[in-house]
């Protein structure tokens, strides 16, 4: 090999290595994390006790879903088996409690596979829980009741994410 040929090989592989080097800083870190971005990139929650505890000694939960423009999620029920539906939980102490959760209904997206439309959630979707007495025990106990979607978001030009759990930590105090 000539040392001419040796040289444009060299300025060939550093031109490359710079575009990859180039490439890597401008990515977002959750895509250089895991290869893709997920779900977690388009979607956050907010939630809040709308009200005190009740006479029956259980509590309201709300989560409100805030989506990145032009973004959506499945409903629940997904409309389709092979979907990943919308679904809320809860924690507190360490240990998984039970809600008993009202899914709004899901709103026709305007894409069908096969012959069935799909239903999905938009910004600002409320998802509304009951947290029965034993769950208000253990969030009071705990101080804290952490809350839980998993959600797969796809972009109102049909590109879907992986899937993800999105999170937040709702003090025990906070007003109703």
């Amino acid at each position: 090999m000539t040392r001419s040929t040796l040289l444009r090989r060299a300025g060939l592989n550093l031109l490359l290595a710079a575009a990859f080097a180039c490439t890597v800083a401008l990515t977002p870190a959750p895509a250089r994390a895991g290869g893709l971005p997920d779900s977690a990139n388009k979607v956050h929650i907010q939630a809040w006790f709308p009200a005190p505890v009740a006479n029956d000694g259980t509590r309201a939960l709300a989560v409100r879903l805030r989506l990145a423009s032009g973004w959506h999620v499945n409903a629940h029920p997904a409309s389709l088996d092979s979907l990943i539906p919308t679904t809320l939980h809860a924690r507190a102490g360490g240990s998984a409690v039970k809600l008993h959760t009202r899914y709004p209904p899901g709103v026709k997206s305007g894409i069908t596979l096969g012959n069935t439309p799909i239903k999905v959630y938009g910004n600002n979707t409320t998802l509304n829980a009951t947290l029965p007495p034993s769950a208000v025990a253990a969030a009071k106990a705990a101080g804290a009741l952490s809350v839980s979607v998993r959600v797969q978001s796809c972009s109102n030009r049909g590109i879907c994410l992986p899937p993800a759990t999105v999170h937040t930590r709702l003090p025990w105090h906070q007003a109703g």
